[in-house]
């Protein structure tokens, strides 16, 4: 209604909402988004003691949800633009020769300020940051090292180990051992003279360390000839020491079930292969590290564990026959292992270095 002088007033409603109005004004932040929370919960509540069911409630508050969406979506493309020219800017910094040596200096300066509080420069002497429950320095043995094989007289064969039983039972007391069922995950029976000749005669890469019996160039001319039946009487052993020629023959096997994922398996390998050939002598088994994993694909082979120098009048010579399928393990902390090409059946081993580094 207009007042005498020519203004209008307010009705009740009005200054209500000019009431209320103010007391927003009033609130905080944090007490503005409470109160909208509180409104919504019991928005929410309303519907469903109305009997609308939660998609008609989704529903109804599309265009309340689609405005929340697009503004986290511009919320997040401003982020990832500011993380793209942050990067394309540090890029710039460190490629630039002036921009690179000044963050050098002003991290050097930082370094030098965080240093009383932290010391940082310990972490130059560390080997590593992330310790390996399994790693333990392989030092040469001393005698109180050989009491662990003195009564060792036989190398133990397990089945179906789990993985904590091998490292706490034999891994960590240095005890070697045959799993039967070492191979069971792979078709082990293909491994054979023609199988291996067609995996390497495209290979590009030479072995390292080859041993033969027959006078050939090496582990290709080897395997094609002996593929060819050339020569009915063999023994050869050698190294893949190139990784990409030692990885074309891991894709022909997983590896053992048993194996911790901490232990690690190196790239290069050792080939032991033979037919219709009886050893006088052993042979060396070349696998270098501190765990030897001696694959048998097929076949037999007589695998002879002698102590260490240190420890050859404390602990026996072991003596076993591994079989196709099985897988010694041995740690090179106690042991030297050779082997005995025998028997007229083909015989394919593979050796692995383990590692827990």
């Amino acid at each position: 209604m207009a007042s005498k002088k020519g203004g209008c007033s307010l009705n009740p409603s009005t200054k209500h909402k000019k009431e209320d109005t103010e007391d927003m004004e009033l609130l905080s932040l944090q007490q503005k988004l409470d109160l909208i929370d509180d409104e919504l919960h019991k928005l929410h509540m309303f519907c469903i003691n109305s009997g609308y069911n939660p998609s008609q409630i989704e529903q109804f508050a599309e265009p309340l949800s689609k405005k929340v969406k697009e503004a986290n979506r511009k919320k997040w493309l401003k982020l990832s633009m500011k993380s793209c020219l942050f990067l394309c800017a540090s890029w710039f910094l460190f490629s630039t020769d002036p921009g690179n040596k000044l963050i050098c200096t002003i991290g050097r300066r930082a370094a030098i300020q965080i240093m009383p509080i932290y010391d940082w420069s310990q972490l130059y002497y560390v080997d590593c940051l992330l310790e390996n429950p399994l790693h333990e320095s392989q030092m040469n043995p001393v005698l109180k090292d050989c009491y662990a094989c003195e009564n060792q007289n036989e190398i133990s064969r397990v089945k179906n180990i789990k993985e904590e039983d091998l490292i706490q039972k034999y891994i960590k007391l240095d005890k070697p051992v045959i799993v039967e069922d070492g191979l069971s995950q792979n078709d082990h029976q293909e491994f054979t003279v023609e199988f291996l000749a067609k995996i390497f005669e495209n290979s590009m890469y030479d072995s390292c360390d080859f041993n033969c019996n027959v006078k050939v160039s090496g582990h290709r001319s080897f395997l094609k000839q002996v593929a060819a039946h050339e020569h009915p009487q063999y023994f050869a052993f050698w190294k893949n020491c190139f990784e990409d020629s030692a990885r074309e023959l891991r894709y022909y096997f997983k590896k053992p079930y048993f194996l911790s994922s901490v232990v690690e398996v190196s790239e290069t390998s050792w080939i032991y292969i033979s037919k219709n050939y009886t050893a006088k002598k052993p042979k060396p088994i070349l696998v270098d590290g501190p765990m030897v994993i001696l694959m048998q694909m097929v076949g037999t082979v007589d695998v002879v564990l002698f102590p260490d120098k240190v420890c050859e009048d404390v602990c026996p010579e072991l003596r076993e026959t591994l079989h196709g399928g099985e897988i010694l393990l041995v740690n090179d902390f106690l042991w030297i292992i050779d082997y005995y090409p025998n028997g007229e059946s083909e015989s394919i081993g593979i050796g692995l270095t383990g590692s827990f580094d």
